[in-house]
C-alpha cells in the first residue's frame, strides 16, 4: 500500500510530528527508500533537513538514496506508481541503475555526511525532474559545502563519476565520428 501524507512546520522534526498526528502509529521509513529535495531548498542549505535523520537511531541511512528535484518534489511522489512499481521503489531502482551506468555517483544518506561536513570536499547527488508522466535524470546536482550550486547533464555526470575514480560497471558515450546526416547511425560510435 502506498500512502502520501504531508505536513508543514518550522523544522523537519515539527513537520514529521504533524504527519504523525494524522496517521495511526509511528512513521516508518521504507528500508531502501529515497529522499527528494527540491532544488530551491537545496540551494539554501541541505544539512538542516538531513540532520534530524542522522539523529534517528532506527533510520537505515546506509540504504537511503538522496536526490535533488528540479521543481516540486511532491509532484513526483503524487504519481504514487509507475508501471507496477510504487514511486519510491521506482526512483530507488532508477538511481541504482544509473549509478551502475556511471551517470550518477553512488551516494547514500550515510556516505553523504562526511563530504558534506568536510570544508575541503564537495559532492554531487542525482538530479531528477518530472516531464509529464516521466521521471527523468537531468544529470547530477553539484554541491559546495552544504549548498546546491550547479548541475551537469547526464553525459558530463558520467565524466564526473569516471574522474572521481568511483565508477561501477559501465559508462556509455555516443560520439559523432563522421560528418554525414544525423539520422545515419554509421556516423556515430558508442
Amino acid at each position: 500500500m502506498n500512502e502520501i501524507h504531508s505536513g508543514t512546520g518550522n523544522s523537519r522534526r515539527q513537520s514529521t510530528d504533524k504527519i504523525r498526528a494524522k496517521v495511526t502509529g509511528d512513521i516508518r521509513y521504507f528500508k531502501y527508500g529515497v529522499i527528494l529535495y527540491n532544488a530551491s531548498l537545496a540551494r539554501r542549505d541541505l544539512y538542516p533537513y538531513l540532520d534530524v535523520l542522522y539523529r534517528e537511531p532506527d533510520y537505515p541511512t546506509s540504504h537511503v538514496k538522496v536526490a535533488v528535484v528540479d521543481g516540486p518534489a511532491g509532484e513526483i511522489l503524487e504519481q504514487q506508481s509507475i508501471g507496477s512499481l510504487l514511486i519510491g521503489e521506482f526512483i530507488t531502482k532508477k538511481i541504482r541503475s544509473l549509478e551502475e551506468m556511471c551517470v550518477f555517483p553512488e551516494m547514500t544518506l550515510e556516505t553523504l555526511l562526511p563530504p558534506m561536513l568536510d570544508p575541503g570536499q564537495d559532492f554531487a547527488l542525482p538530479y531528477l525532474s518530472k516531464e509529464e508522466e516521466d521521471v527523468i535524470a537531468r544529470g547530477i546536482a553539484l554541491f559546495h559545502g552544504q549548498r546546491f550550486t550547479g548541475s551537469l547533464d547526464t553525459e558530463q555526470g558520467a565524466l564526473y563519476v569516471l574522474m572521481t575514480g568511483k565508477w561501477k560497471k559501465t559508462a556509455r558515450f555516443v560520439e559523432r565520428i563522421h560528418s554525414g546526416p544525423v539520422g545515419d547511425a554509421q556516423n556515430f560510435i558508442t
